[in-house]
């Protein structure tokens, strides 16, 4: 019996923004030199991607990690609409400023 295939997975990191700067983590030491990088094409033009990618492999598995995904501009639509897509997982802390 053949193994099936599993769906491609994608690590997105979403944009270096976190409202909880904890000690003990990586992003702790770097947030500053981050968070100016980041980079919000808007909503439609993430999902025109997401769209591409899904074409292009079908439906995959991302995850989706920052900073805090949860911060990202426009999130509860992004993150609705990639669902439709995509199997998505959130690495968060469930925080909202």
């Amino acid at each position: 019996m053949a193994d099936k295939l599993r769906a491609p997975q994608f690590d997105w990191c979403s944009h270096y923004r976190c409202d909880m700067n904890c000690t003990y983590c990586w992003f702790h030491a770097v947030r500053h030199t981050l968070e100016p990088a980041n980079y919000y094409p808007g909503t439609a033009a993430v999902l025109q991607a997401w769209e591409r990618i899904a074409l292009k492999y079908g439906e995959c598995e991302v995850s989706v990690g920052g900073g805090e995904p949860m911060l990202y501009p426009d999130c509860a639509a992004l993150y609705s609409e990639m669902s439709r897509l995509h199997k998505l997982s959130l690495t968060t802390n469930l925080s909202r400023e």
